[in-house]
C-alpha cells in the first residue's frame, strides 16, 4: 500500500450516456474515442481544508467500447507487473538487489502476504501498467512561466489521479455512443497550489486500448474559480 497524502480522499464517477437506438441513421463517429472539454468546478468542502474538483468532458465513440468492470484487473488491465529474480526465481524486494532504485512510491508496492510465520509486508519492485486505467488526469503546474507535469507519486508519495470509469453500454463495442462524464476528486488543492497556476491534461482509452485525443484546460488559479460549499 502506498502512503497516501492526507489531502486525497476519493475518486468518483458519474456518466450520462446517449445511446443511438432509434431508426435514424447512427452518427458516423470514429471507433477511437474523441473527447472535448466541457467545464470545471472547484468547490470548498464545508468545515474542511479539502476541496472538491469536478471535471466534465464530452466523449464520442463509434462502437461504444468504453468502460471497465471493477473485476477487470487481469491482463491487459492488470495494475502492475512484479519482477522475478532470474536466478533465485523470487520476487525482487526492496534492498534485495543492489541494482534496484532507492525506495519511491512509483517503483515499489507494499503487499501484505500470509506466510507460515504469519502475515508480513513485502516491498516489491513493480512496473505500473497504464492500461489499468481508462481515464487519465494530469496536473500541470506553472514554474518560471513553463508548465511541468506534477508527479504525485514522486513528489507527494500518493497515487496519481488516473481512474477507471464503468461500462457506458450494456453492449460495448456494438453501437455508437455519445456521453458526458463527470469525474470528481477531493484533495487539499488550495493549500498545495495556492500560489501556482494550473492546467489539467485529460485523455481516455477504450477497451481495445485505443487512446483518445489529449485535451488541456486553460490555465487557472484555484482561488480565482473556487465556489463556496453547496
Amino acid at each position: 500500500m502506498r502512503k497516501k497524502h492526507a489531502g486525497i480522499l476519493l475518486l468518483g464517477w458519474i456518466a450520462g450516456a446517449l445511446l443511438f437506438l432509434s431508426c435514424e441513421p447512427a452518427p458516423d463517429f470514429p471507433n477511437e474515442p474523441r473527447i472535448s472539454f466541457s467545464r470545471l468546478e472547484i468547490r470548498e468542502i464545508a468545515g474542511s481544508s479539502f476541496d472538491s474538483l469536478i471535471v466534465f468532458i464530452n466523449i464520442q465513440d463509434g462502437n461504444g467500447d468504453l468502460g471497465l468492470r471493477d473485476s477487470e484487473t487481469f491482463f491487459p488491465y492488470h495494475p502492475y507487473a512484479i519482477f522475478i529474480d532470474p536466478i533465485t526465481r523470487d520476487t525482487l524486494k526492496y534492498r534485495s538487489n543492489d541494482t534496484l532504485p532507492d525506495f519511491n512510491c512509483e517503483n515499489y508496492e507494499i503487499i501484505r502476504r500470509n506466510t507460515a510465520a504469519g502475515p508480513r509486508n513485502d516491498t516489491l519492485y513493480v512496473i505500473r501498467n497504464p492500461n489499468h486505467f481508462n481515464f487519465f488526469l494530469d496536473f500541470l503546474v506553472e514554474e518560471n512561466g513553463v508548465f511541468r507535469l506534477y508527479n504525485w507519486a514522486l513528489e507527494r508519495c500518493t497515487p496519481n489521479f488516473h481512474g477507471r470509469f464503468p461500462l457506458l453500454s450494456d453492449r460495448p463495442g456494438q453501437r455508437p455512443i455519445e456521453a458526458e462524464l463527470r469525474y470528481g476528486i477531493r484533495g487539499g488543492f488550495r493549500l498545495l497550489f495556492r500560489n501556482s497556476a494550473l492546467k489539467l491534461r485529460i485523455s481516455i482509452k477504450d477497451r481495445d486500448l485505443n487512446q483518445s485525443n489529449i485535451i488541456e484546460t486553460e490555465p487557472f488559479m484555484i482561488n480565482d474559480i473556487i465556489l463556496p460549499p453547496r
